[in-house]
């Protein structure tokens, strides 16, 4: 027995017992728990406990046990550049004028300078 597990209490020893089977079985801790009866929470305090003192190592059995993760629910989605408005105007003589991107001010003008040559 290594000096580490020397200084455990038995209710220390228990549940590193506890939580070793845990890691065997497979289960999440949470389904564990619930098999075996236990309270979760102490489980948890446990892990805890035992890490603190150096006799369960950190985050190992989260690890083993991860396995494909649920979706969230939300996707990543990547905004690209609005595309540029398009103008399209037909002169009452069929002359045809067609831009693109001009808004506000610029689309004023514009609109402007056509009226006045209909």
């Amino acid at each position: 027995m290594s000096k580490r597990t020397e200084s455990l209490t038995d209710r220390d020893r228990y549940w590193l017992g506890q939580l070793g089977a845990c890691e065997k079985s497979g289960l999440t801790s949470k389904a564990y728990a619930r098999k075996h009866r236990l309270s979760i929470h102490a489980l948890y305090q446990a892990r805890k406990r035992l890490r603190s003192l150096g006799a369960l190592a950190a985050g190992v059995e989260r690890a083993a046990k991860a396995g494909p993760r649920r979706s969230s629910g939300f996707a990543r989605v990547e905004v690209s550049a609005a595309p540029r408005p398009r103008y399209r105007v037909r002169l009452p003589n069929g002359a045809l004028v067609e831009w693109e991107g001009a808004s506000g001010p610029d689309l004023a003008l514009v609109l402007g300078a056509v009226s006045q040559l209909g």
